[in-house]
């Protein structure tokens, strides 16, 4: 371990955030460090912020003793690469990016190449060139940790 303190799960609060966060607890549990989560809304979303998401993200957070982190910025990524420095985050967590991606995981790779930064999908877990399947217990058994 690089002296850290946490796995940082990234979340943009519009998607099915359980399996980010879920992958990222199974991260912090195997590596004996806590769990961190951060969820960075556009600027203009201060004004109205969903509070049902907001509100559903907290008793997450509280359900696997996380930290909760909401910021209001325009650039996500840049955002996610201070904290991630502040945070000391040992591995990041991210969805994994779609057809009309906004790059967002390559640009925060880009600002913080020394952290390993992992994207879930269909109950994998995928880190730039290697892939962990969970389910079958090669690497991470993420049953056990939830």
């Amino acid at each position: 371990m690089y002296n850290s303190s946490c796995v940082l799960v990234c979340l943009s609060g519009k998607n099915d955030y359980s399996d980010l966060i879920i992958a990222g607890n199974a991260l912090a549990k195997r590596d004996g460090i806590k769990l961190s989560i951060l969820v960075v809304l556009p600027q203009k979303a201060c004004f109205s912020p969903d509070s049902e998401t907001l509100d559903a993200l907290y008793e997450q957070s509280k359900k696997y003793d996380a930290e909760l982190n909401v910021f209001f910025d325009d650039n996500p990524a840049q955002c996610a690469a201070d904290f991630a420095k502040k945070a000391r985050a040992f591995n990041i967590v991210t969805g994994f990016p779609g057809d009309c991606s906004s790059r967002f995981v390559s640009h925060l790779h880009s600002l913080v190449p020394e952290v390993p930064i992992s994207m879930v999908k269909d109950n994998k877990l995928f880190h730039l060139s290697d892939e962990i399947v969970f389910d079958k217990g090669k690497h991470l058994d993420i049953k056990h940790y939830i």
